[in-house]
């Protein structure tokens, strides 16, 4: 079983084989694809020789019938007829999810994949959460919070008569307990998966075997990142930007969801080229691509290959310690009240530091805060008391610190409290001291939802100013010259420094060098490039005054060059 201490050396790239496929093609091509693990629904025949080495498909978000479906403000069945959507807090859905995993599990199966069981999540604030197991649970909830004097109430009531006088959607700070309803929404996914997997998993050691638990989520987002800490691993959707990589978004998945196994699934109308640059610049992160069909799962096959053989020689830990001069921060909490605009930042912030070759790293509550990193807070409107004491303390510490939009703690419920930063002016000249530290204020990257449109990029020279304001014009540990756009992400395995380089741009990269600082390349003498598609040849390494640089050889998408003593 895959915990969060293990990560196998073989790609994560679920390959999904769908009723009524021509079974014997569809292994085939799963197989020169390199996709595995199979995903197969067990209620086709075919699928039983399959077991040992496959997850078994679990419809874990949608209803088996309309009393098992969740409620909306108005009492409606939640979804449409023949797509209900379960009820995360009714008993019979939670049995029936958790016998068909054990079902699996007598079967033979070597895993299964609860597909999308955040869907109800799906239908907005008010689209669900209103039947009579999730509002026992809420009721609960509030009295537990506020205390015994709060009393049974008809919230219900209460929405249905917010819905229908508001033009258009409703949000939650207009609603009467609409922050608790919230947070309560959110935290039910969680409480439903911990629901499936617990006893799923007791079953697994009572029969002395391996079982996997694996989840396809609807949408990425704090909820899911925290349900999916009860799984062995995670497939998420990825929706990039126009001008993003993807490479941002995969960086905070992994920081989100700690150390286990995460696939992306990228858009439907994605064509076999964007999937193979969007891999190639997820590669660099770890973060893989998969359930690929057809000519887009054959784009994949090169670097998926290039990663199982990298892991292999890095005994399947070659993504655990990153080169990091910039730190991002990522609060969940900041993300829920500021409806996501802390993360749509944080992504944003990521992809211009990546252009401009930072050497980057998404830092949680629980990280520690390097005082000789850069510190990002990224319109973190909503984090928690105890996230603001230590970016306070890493500021009075000698940190630097590099705020967009505003920075704001939350109490209980969401409601904002005073701030907890130096005030500092807007796009000022120079750094402000605070303690024995410095702070740079500029404006946020992201508009607001109604300030202007996210399919814009925006200007990278605020960021880079304000690095610059913060530590100087130094060289960055990685340095990028090359005809062709690139984005490199360095890591440091044992005794190795690892560059990982990929193409922003279609067509083969020449004539590319990079210049590494020797404060990371240490007594480096030698280099190996292998980049996907077969590529492996050795790169003389020229030194210079406190650098090395490397000449790349011709590639294609994505590679890899290794520096050793």
């Amino acid at each position: 079983m895959y915990g969060p201490r293990s990560v196998p050396s073989t790609p994560f790239a679920p390959f999904r084989i769908r009723p009524g496929d021509p079974v014997p093609e569809a292994e085939a091509h799963a197989a020169r694809t390199l996709g595995a693990p199979l995903v197969v629904d067990p209620a086709e025949p075919a699928s039983a020789r399959f077991a040992p080495t496959a997850l078994g498909r679990v419809a874990a978000g949608s209803a088996a019938n309309a009393p098992e479906a969740c409620r909306d403000a108005d009492g409606q069945v939640s979804g449409r007829a023949g797509h209900e959507r379960a009820c995360l807090h009714g008993a019979s859905h939670r049995a029936r999810i958790v016998a068909g995993c054990r079902a699996l599990l007598d079967a033979g199966y070597a895993g299964a994949l609860l597909d999308r069981p955040d869907l109800v999540l799906g239908l907005g604030l008010l689209g669900a959460g209103f039947c009579d197991a999730c509002q026992g649970v809420f009721q609960a909830d509030l009295r537990r919070e506020y205390g015994d004097q709060v009393e049974p109430f008809d919230f219900r009531r209460i929405a249905a008569d917010e819905l229908a006088s508001a033009p258009g959607a409703v949000s939650f700070r207009r609603l009467h307990f609409g922050r608790d309803f919230l947070r309560f929404r959110l935290d039910s996914l969680a409480d439903a998966v911990a629901a499936y997997a617990l006893p799923v998993r007791d079953a697994a050691r009572a029969a002395r075997r391996p079982f996997t638990l694996v989840g396809r989520f609807d949408q990425a987002g704090p909820a899911q990142f925290q349900a999916a800490r009860f799984l062995d691993g995670a497939v998420l959707p990825l929706s990039p930007l126009p001008h993003h990589t993807g490479g941002a978004e995969a960086r905070l998945w992994r920081a989100a969801i700690g150390r286990r196994r995460v696939a992306a699934q990228l858009p439907a109308g994605a064509t076999a080229e964007q999937v193979a640059r969007h891999a190639g610049a997820l590669a660099a992160t770890g973060v893989t691509v998969g359930l690929e069909e057809g000519e887009r799962a054959a784009a994949l096959a090169p670097i998926r290959a290039l990663l199982s053989e990298h892991a292999a020689r890095r005994e399947g830990r070659p993504f655990e310690n990153p080169v990091a001069e910039c730190l991002v921060f990522y609060s969940p909490e900041a993300d829920v009240w500021s409806s996501g605009l802390h993360r749509l930042e944080l992504e944003e912030v990521g992809e211009i530091l990546s252009r401009l070759h930072v050497q980057w790293d998404v830092a949680t509550g629980g990280s520690p805060l390097r005082a000789g990193s850069v510190l990002v807070l990224p319109q973190a409107i909503g984090m928690t008391p105890v996230e603001a004491t230590a970016v306070t303390r890493f500021l009075e510490a000698g940190g630097k610190l590099l705020v967009l939009g505003e920075a704001r703690a939350a109490g209980p419920g969401g409601r904002m409290l005073p701030p907890f930063l130096p005030e500092a002016k807007v796009g000022r000249s120079k750094a402000t001291r605070a303690g024995e530290g410095s702070l740079v204020a500029l404006a946020p990257l992201v508009p607001a939802p109604s300030g202007g449109s996210l399919g814009a990029a925006p200007s990278a020279d605020p960021v880079e100013w304000g690095l610059a304001a913060l530590s100087g014009r130094g060289r960055h540990a990685v340095q990028v010259v090359s005809p062709t756009p690139l984005a490199v992400s360095a890591w440091r395995p044992p005794k190795r420094l690892d560059v990982h380089v990929s193409s922003l741009a279609d067509g083969p990269v020449r004539g590319a060098t990079l210049v590494i600082s020797t404060e990371f390349s240490g007594s480096a003498r030698r280099a190996r490039f292998r980049g996907a598609g077969g590529i492996d040849e050795k790169v003389p390494l020229v030194p210079s005054a406190g650098e090395v640089a490397a000449v790349l050889p011709e590639f294609l998408g994505y590679g890899v060059l290794s520096l050793v003593p």
